[in-house]
């Protein structure tokens, strides 16, 4: 088949962005792609590492599990996804039922498609009726679970040529 294009082969610095080659060869077996179905999808309200409330997605892929806590950031500017349904965390899990059957048998390989499914849900430029940290948590989640079900890590899942998540950096002390 036609090759799939990755990425660009050089970085908006001109210089080369990541070894390997630029494209991967169209072929996926058939029944790699019918595993990869979303089986179930639960959403609840935790903590996450702020102490604030966040949303927790699980994924199910081919009986693998997925999950992923939505972040919270210290402020919130304008063109940022409203975190809540309404500022409600509850309001925004109890929300996720009743569209919850048209994620379930979605493909988790395809993560463009399931960030456009979200976005046609919701139907409004800020996440504002299904709350961006159940978008964010159901996306990871649903990576998280396909690279499971295909036995490669999260980062594969992303980049197939790459070999390991980037560390991130903290802020342990700071001013303000």
């Amino acid at each position: 088949g036609e090759p799939i294009l990755l990425q660009k082969d050089d970085d908006h610095f001109g210089g080369p962005h990541r070894p390997g080659p630029p494209v991967l060869p169209a072929e996926e077996p058939r029944a790699l792609i019918a595993a990869m179905q979303i089986q179930d999808v639960r959403v609840r309200v935790c903590f996450n590492g702020r102490g604030d409330l966040g949303i927790e997605a699980d994924v199910r892929v081919d009986g693998k599990l997925g999950r992923a806590l939505s972040p919270s950031g210290a402020s919130l500017g304008g063109g940022e996804a409203v975190p809540f349904v309404e500022g409600s965390s509850e309001k925004t899990v109890a929300q996720f039922e009743s569209y919850k059957k048209r994620i379930i048998g979605f493909d988790a390989a395809d993560i463009d498609g399931l960030a456009r499914l979200l976005r046609e849900i919701d139907g409004t430029r800020d996440y504002s009726r299904i709350g961006g940290s159940l978008a964010y948590a159901v996306s990871v989640a649903a990576a998280e679970a396909e690279g499971r079900a295909r036995g490669i890590p999260l980062c594969r899942v992303i980049d197939p040529r790459s070999s390991a998540l980037p560390f991130p950096l903290g802020n342990v002390v700071g001013g303000g």
